[in-house]
C-alpha cells in the first residue's frame, strides 16, 4: 500500500508538511504553544480502532481541534492538553498512514500508523467487536428499525452500523440508562440529563428539569403513544425531583406523579420501563417498606404499586405475550402478575435457586431464567408449571435472554471469580449446551458482560452484549452470529466444520494431516481408551470431558472432568509426570495401574506443586507395565493444559525395525534420525541413542543397514536418498579411464565380474 500525502496546510505562512506521501515531520523541540505527538497507543490499529495519541499542548478541550489520519477527520471522545482518544475513520487508507493533530497553535508533527485490513473479532461467532472509551459498557444495546446499532458506555453514546462501522459519539448520554428510538428515528437516553438526539448524532433536546442528585430508576423509554416516559427517586421520597413523569417528543413536561410510597432508601438502578396497552410498568432497587414495582396509567395516574406482593428487593419486570408482568419472587421463584396488580401464580424452582435472573420470555409464553450462582437453568410453562430444569454445574450467571424466534437461551456470565467472562448459547428445548465465546483478557484484566441482557436483531440471526474490565481498558460492543450450527465444544467453530467437534480448539491445529484436530488426537476422554504416551510434552484441553475415575486428592471426583494417557516404559527407572507448563489450569494427576482408574489402583497422586498449578507426581516404574495416567482439573474446572512425561523411553508393542522415535512406523523422522547417526562401515561403537539404526547387528551403522531400512519405510513414496549410499553411474569418460586403467593392471587382459548396485564389488 502506498502511503497517504500529508496535508499540505500553512500556518502564519509557513509550510508545514509536505505532499509527498513517504515524508514524516520530526519535531525536536517544538515551538511554544505548538502540538507535537510523542507516542502512539498502537503501531498498527485497524479501520474503528481505538488510538491513543499522546503529546503536548493539545488544548484542555477539542473546540476547533481536529485529528487527522490518513488525511480523514477522526471522531474525537477525549481530548486533553497531553492525550487524545480518537477512532480510526471507516474509510481510512490502508497501509501506513500519518496521524496529525490540528490545533489553533499550529500542526503537529507527523506520526505514522499501520491500518490494516478489517479484523474479525475472535473466532467464527463473533462478525465483529467494537472497542467503546471506557472500561465499563453500557446496560443496553438497541437495534433500531434501519439497522442502527446504539450503545453507550459509562459516558458516551455511540451509534454503529450493522457492520460495526462507527458513525458517531455523542458525549454525556452514556452510562447505564436504556435507549429508546422513536418512530422519527431520534435516540432517547440520559447520562445526567434525558437528551433526545437526532438520527446523525446532533443534540435535538435535553430536559433540564431533573433535580440535582434525583438519580433516574427507570427508563427514559418511548411508549406506545410516542411520548417519553421515566422515573425520579423523589417518588420515594427522595426530595426535589419529579417522581414518575412523561415528556413530549420536544421535551415539554406533560405530567409527574410523586407517588404514595413510604420514605426509604434507594439503589439508583437501570431498569426498563414496559408498556401496556394504556399503562406502563416499572421496578426498581429498593429497601423495605419501598415497593418494588409500580404501575401508572399513561395519563399518569397511578394504578397500583407492588407493597402486598413478595417480590424483593429487585424486581426489573418482562411482560409475556399475554400482558402479565413476568417478575422475580421472594428471591426464591418466579410470579406471573396480571396487568392490574393480581398475582396469576407463583412458582419456585424444584430443586431451589437464589436470586433468578431477569427471565428471557419467548413467543409462546414460556419463560427461561436461571440463578445468580451456578448454572441450574429453568424453563417455566406459561401456566407456571416446570418444563425443565438442568443439574447445577460450575460458574456464575450474570444475565440471559431468548431471541425472537426462541431457538436459543444466550447466556453471559464467568466461570468464577477472578476468571474472564463467555457468552453461552443453550437449547431452549432442554437446557443443553451448545456453544460458547471466550471473553478473553487483556494485559492481564479480565472482561465480563454488562449488558443487562442480550439485544437481538428480528430476524435472531445476530446478538449484541456489551462489556466491561475490571480496570482501564476500553469496554466492547460485540455482535455475536447466531445463524451458525452447533458447536459442542464452545471453541467457536460449528460442528460442521470442527476438525474436533467434542474438544475445544479453537485452532483447528492438525499437524499430521488426517483431518482430525491435533486436541482429539492427543487425548482421551476415556480410560479404556487412553492415548499411547512416550516420553516428552503434550498439550490438550479437558474442556467437555465427562468424569470415569477418581484418586486421593480429588475434591470432588465425581464432579472431575479427567482426561487419560497410557505409558508403557521398556526398562525400569523412575518417571515424573508435570504439568508446571500449564497457564491457568488447576490440574490434578494421578497414576493408575487398571481401569477404571481409583484409589484402589492408584499409584501416585499430585506429589508436590508448581507455582501456582498442581501437578507432579513421581514414581518407579517397571517395565512392560502399562501405567495409565489421569489428568483433570481442581473441582470441576476446566481449560487447556500442558503435560510432560520423564522417565525410560516407551514399549509401544513390537518394535519395528528402523523406528527411531517408536512410533510404529519408519518415515522421514526416522530418516533424519539414521543419518545423523551413520558411522559408515566399522565405525562403532554406535551412540546413545542410535541403536535403532543398526538393523543387521554388526556394530556399526553403514550401508548395509541402508538397505534394511529402505525395506522397512512404510511413509508413502520412498526414503530421500542417502548421500554415503549412493554412487553416482560414470559418464563416458569415466569408464574410458576406468578400462584404461583395469587394462594396465590386468596386462591387457580384462575379466568383468559382477558389480552390486553401489559399485562397491568386482569379482
Amino acid at each position: 500500500m502506498v502511503s497517504d500525502p500529508c496535508i499540505n496546510r500553512r500556518i502564519g505562512g509557513t509550510l508545514l508538511c509536505t505532499l509527498i506521501g513517504l515524508v514524516t515531520i520530526t519535531t525536536a523541540q517544538p515551538a511554544s504553544g505548538e502540538p507535537q505527538i510523542t507516542g502512539l497507543s498502537d503501531s498498527t490499529l485497524p479501520r474503528n480502532g481505538r488510538l491513543l495519541i499522546f503529546g503536548q499542548n493539545f488544548g484542555s478541550g477539542q473546540g476547533g481541534g481536529e485529528v487527522l489520519i490518513g488525511g480523514q477527520s477522526a471522531i474525537a471522545t477525549i481530548w486533553t492538553h497531553t492525550e487524545i482518544h480518537a477512532y480510526v475513520p471507516r474509510d481510512a487508507p490502508l497501509g501506513s498512514v500519518s496521524v496529525q493533530v490540528v490545533v489553533s497553535g499550529g500542526l503537529s508533527n507527523v506520526a505514522m500508523l499501520d491500518v490494516p485490513s478489517r479484523r474479525a473479532g475472535m473466532g467464527e461467532r463473533v462478525r465483529w467487536r467494537f472497542q467503546m472509551d471506557s472500561q465499563f459498557g453500557g446496560s443496553f444495546v438497541t437495534v433500531a428499525p434501519d439497522g442502527t446499532i446504539y450503545a453507550s458506555d459509562a459516558s458516551k453514546l455511540y451509534a454503529l452500523t450493522p457492520d460495526g462501522d462507527l458513525l458517531w459519539v455523542a458525549s454525556a448520554a452514556g452510562g447505564r440508562r436504556p435507549i429508546s428510538i422513536g418512530v422519527d428515528g431520534t435516540v432517547y437516553t440520559a447520562g445526567n440529563l434525558i437528551k433526545a438526539l437526532n438520527p446523525d448524532g446532533t443534540l435535538k433536546w435535553q430536559f433540564p428539569n431533573q433535580a440535582s442528585g434525583s438519580e433516574l430508576l427507570a427508563g427514559p423509554n418511548v411508549g406506545p403513544d410516542g411520548n417519553v416516559y421515566a422515573v425520579q427517586d423523589t417518588l420515594f421520597g427522595g426530595g426535589g425531583g419529579l417522581g414518575a413523569f412523561s415528556l413530549d417528543p420536544n421535551g415539554n413536561l406533560l405530567w409527574a406523579d410523586e407517588g404514595d410510597a413510604d420514605t426509604g432508601s434507594t439503589e439508583g438502578s437501570n431498569s426498563e420501563i414496559v408498556f401496556g396497552t394504556d399503562r406502563f410498568f416499572m421496578g426498581i432497587k429498593a429497601t423495605n417498606p419501598i415497593p418494588t414495582l409500580w404501575s401508572f396509567g399513561l395519563d399518569g395516574n397511578l394504578l397500583w404499586n407492588g407493597g402486598n406482593l413478595d417480590l424483593g428487593s429487585q424486581t426489573f419486570p418482562k411482560l409475556d405475550p399475554s400482558g402479565r408482568i413476568i417478575a422475580r419472587w421472594f428471591q426464591t421463584g418466579m410470579m406471573a402478575i396480571t396487568p392490574d396488580g393480581g398475582v396469576d401464580w407463583e412458582s419456585l424452582h424444584p430443586q431451589g435457586i437464589n436470586l433468578p435472573l431477569m427471565p428471557g420470555i419467548d413467543s409462546e409464553g414460556v419463560i427461561y431464567t436461571g440463578p445468580y450462582s451456578g448454572l441450574k437453568l429453568w424453563a417455566i410453562n406459561p401456566d407456571g408449571s416446570t418444563r425443565w430444569t438442568v443439574p447445577a454445574s460450575s460458574g456464575i450467571l450474570d444475565t440471559l435472554n431468548v431471541p425472537p424466534d426462541g431457538s436459543i437461551i444466550l447466556a453471559g456470565g464467568i466461570d468464577t471469580f477472578g476468571q474472564p467472562g463467555w457468552v453461552r448459547a443453550y437449547d431452549t428445548a432442554d437446557g443443553a449446551f451448545l456453544w460458547q465465546v471466550d471473553l478473553l483478557a487483556e494485559g492481564g484484566i479480565e472482561q465480563y458482560v454488562c449488558s443487562q441482557q442480550p439485544t437481538f436483531t428480528p430476524d435472531s440471526q445476530t446478538a449484541y452484549v456489551t462489556t466491561c474490565f475490571l480496570g482501564n481498558v476500553g469496554s466492547y460492543v460485540y455482535a455475536i452470529d447466531l445463524s451458525l450450527g452447533v458447536d459442542s465444544d464452545g471453541d467457536g467453530i460449528p460442528d460442521t466444520g470442527d476438525n474436533c467437534p467434542d474438544v475445544f480448539n479453537p485452532d483447528q491445529a492438525d499437524g499430521d494431516g488426517d483431518g482430525i484436530g491435533d486436541a482429539c488426537d492427543d487425548i482421551s476422554d476415556s480410560c479404556t481408551a487412553a492415548v499411547e504416551l512416550c516420553p516428552g510434552t503434550v498439550m490438550g484441553s479437558n474442556v467437555g470431558a465427562t468424569n470415569d475415575g477418581s484418586s486421593s486428592c480429588s475434591d470432588f471426583p465425581s464432579l472431575n472432568k479427567d482426561v487419560w494417557y497410557a505409558y508403557t516404559p521398556s526398562t525400569d527407572g523412575a518417571v515424573t509426570v508435570d504439568t508446571c507448563a500449564t497457564p491457568g489450569l488447576n490440574t490434578i494427576v494421578s497414576v493408575h495401574t487398571a481401569c477404571p482408574g481409583t484409589i484402589e489402583n492408584e499409584v501416585v497422586c499430585d506429589g508436590t506443586a508448581c507455582v501456582g498449578t498442581w501437578g507432579v507426581v513421581s514414581f518407579n516404574a517397571t517395565a512392560g507395565q502399562t501405567y495409565l495416567i489421569r489428568l483433570t482439573g481442581w473441582s470441576f474446572s476446566e481449560g487447556d493444559y500442558t503435560l510432560t512425561l520423564s522417565g525410560p523411553s516407551c514399549a509401544l508393542g513390537e518394535p519395528v525395525p528402523g523406528d527411531f522415535d517408536g512410533d510404529g512406523d519408519v518415515d522421514t523422522d526416522d530418516f533424519n534420525q539414521l543419518a545423523s547417526c551413520f558411522t559408515g562401515p566399522g565405525g562403532g561403537p554406535i551412540d546413545p541413542g542410535c541403536e535403532a539404526g543398526d538393523l543387521d547387528g554388526d556394530g556399526d551403522v553403514d550401508c548395509d543397514d541402508w538397505d534394511l531400512f529402505v525395506q522397512a519405510w512404510t511413509e508413502p513414496g520412498s526414503p530421500p536418498p542417502l548421500p554415503q549410499c549412493t554412487v553416482a553411474i560414470p559418464t563416458v569418460s569415466e569408464w574410458g579411464l576406468i578400462v584404461m586403467t583395469l587394462l594396465l593392471l590386468t596386462g591387457g587382459t580384462l575379466v568383468l565380474g559382477k558389480r552390486t548396485r553401489r559399485g562397491r564389488e568386482l569379482a
